[in-house]
């Protein structure tokens, strides 16, 4: 026999109460309907029945729900962005990682597969609640991300020849893989971080192109959601797949 006690229970793991990043951009979701839907939608009603100075009433809650979204969303992108951000420095030299004493360029740093990958878990959780919002949240995300990338790779003092492979190919994958999101911040920072960065042999070049390459080809299905071409079943499976690797 089943308990009230464990009834409830049961109510409550069928319908659990979502994160509170989750709650940020279902709350942005319903402030957008409400004031690109509902607010319109009332005052039309209102003037029809002969109410007068609806403009009014309607800039004063157009304003109103302009900052509530400006609020909500700034909340959700340090939510979700400050955690990547502070990671970024530790994990990037891990283990001792020096740009000056590097001698062994195999590949793409997991340092920044890691940060890859956070940002695609935000694209599947805004995308899951409202997929309008994934290109205003991922542009930003990625400018806080290529911003801290940029700011890194600035204060290295000096680079051996292979520090100057590897770094050059961790920007060169990053700025690749987001280019979706491109922005004229976006680019002043990979131009910012490439100019402080030593020119690259011919033969330099070709290593970071082959290590690029293998590094697409090893991510191939976890970059599906940074190509406009991918449908929206494609970028799920893409960060499930992320999730159970």
């Amino acid at each position: 026999k089943i308990t009230i006690g464990q009834e409830m229970e049961m109510e409550q793991m069928e319908d659990p109460i979502p994160s509170m990043d989750k709650r940020l951009i279902i709350m942005l979701s319903n402030c957008n309907h409400t004031l690109n839907v509902v607010i319109p939608r009332i005052v039309d009603n209102l003037t029809k029945h002969g109410y007068v100075e609806m403009e009014k009433a309607l800039k004063a809650a157009q304003d109103t729900y302009k900052d509530l979204d400006q609020r909500l969303f700034a909340s959700y992108i340090e939510q979700k962005a400050d955690p990547i951000i502070g990671a970024m420095e530790p994990n990037m030299y891990r283990g001792g990682f020096n740009w000056k004493t590097w001698n062994n360029p195999v590949g793409v740093s997991n340092y920044l597969k890691e940060i890859i990958t956070s940002i695609i878990e935000v694209h599947a959780e805004v995308y899951s609640i409202s997929p309008k919002f994934v290109m205003r949240v991922m542009r930003k995300i990625t400018e806080a991300v290529c911003e801290e990338l940029a700011r890194l790779i600035q204060c290295v003092h000096d680079f051996n020849a292979a520090g100057t492979i590897q770094a050059r190919l961790e920007l060169q994958a990053l700025q690749r893989t987001v280019q979706i999101y491109n922005s004229p911040r976006i680019e002043s920072c990979f131009k910012e971080a490439f100019a402080v960065i030593p020119e690259l042999s011919d033969e330099g070049k070709k290593v970071v192109e082959k290590l690029f390459d293998n590094f697409k080809s090893r991510m191939k299905i976890q970059l599906m959601c940074f190509h406009a071409q991918e449908s929206p079943t494609k970028v799920k499976l893409t960060t499930h797949d992320i999730s159970s690797c």
